[in-house]
C-alpha cells in the first residue's frame, strides 16, 4: 500500500505566497491614494 504525504507541496506554498505578494500590493497602492486623497482634501 502507498501511503500519501499530508501536506502542502513547494509549488502550492510558493504560488500562496506569490497570490498574498500581489494582492498585498495592491492593498498598499490602494491605501496610498485614499491617504492622498484624504491630504487633498483637507488643504
Amino acid at each position: 500500500m502507498i501511503t500519501r504525504m499530508r501536506g502542502f507541496t513547494l509549488i502550492e506554498t510558493l504560488l500562496a505566497l506569490a497570490i498574498l505578494a500581489v494582492l498585498s500590493a495592491a492593498a498598499v497602492m490602494v491605501l496610498q491614494n485614499v491617504i492622498r486623497a484624504d491630504g487633498l482634501t483637507l488643504e
